[in-house]
């Protein structure tokens, strides 16, 4: 059996536990507190499987975070590795579509009207799901809609029970003030 992989770590013990304790993400706090085992091995070496079983990890991604820092120091273990695969919604789009959010009177009721005029515009196939989720992420976009007003509502009628004083009238024991068309209702409770 080999020996372990010896590798000088310049950074001291309180540097690592410093940043250790700076990190936000708990991905980041896992591979230091691997290289802060590392370090405290550092004289006689120890084992990726040693690493693992005392962090309770996996050997392949011990050996993987201690070949990133060889490789390129601290900078490389807060590296996510993410792939290079380019968004389906360009930066261009992105900022139509945040102009188009923004403007008050833009007439979209839903993620559906959203997907069609996007779709529309830039004659684009992108999935409801993917808009869904792009919206609600980037822009805080909620899928609520205020209820729709009755169509055969005629805000005229309600006009008709105003009285010509402007107070207060009581309809079928339901407490009625006069407003711009619209009506709105209170119960009167007896007493």
């Amino acid at each position: 059996m080999a020996d372990p992989e010896r590798f000088g770590i310049k950074e001291d013990m309180v540097t690592l536990r410093r940043e250790h304790r700076r990190v936000n993400t708990e991905t980041v706090r896992r591979r230091l507190r691997v290289l802060i085992l590392y370090k405290e091995h550092e004289q006689v070496g120890v084992s990726k499987h040693a690493v693992a079983k005392a962090l309770g990890g996996d050997a392949g991604s011990a050996m993987k975070w201690r070949n990133a820092f060889i490789q390129g120091g601290l900078g490389l273990l807060s590296h996510n590795w993410k792939g290079n695969r380019p968004g389906v919604i360009k930066p261009d789009q992105r900022e139509v579509l945040r102009l188009k959010l923004r403007e008050p009177g833009n007439g979209l009721r839903g993620f559906t009207e959203l997907l069609a005029w996007f779709n529309g515009q830039f004659n684009e196939e992108v999935n409801y799901s993917t808009m869904n989720k792009f919206v609600k992420r980037n822009y805080g976009a909620q899928s609520k809609v205020a209820r729709k007003s009755h169509v055969k509502k005629d805000p005229v009628a309600f006009t008709a029970f105003d009285p010509p004083y402007g107070g207060r009238a009581t309809l079928f024991g339901v407490d009625h003030q006069p407003s711009a068309g619209l009506l709105q209702c209170e119960p009167v409770l007896p007493g």
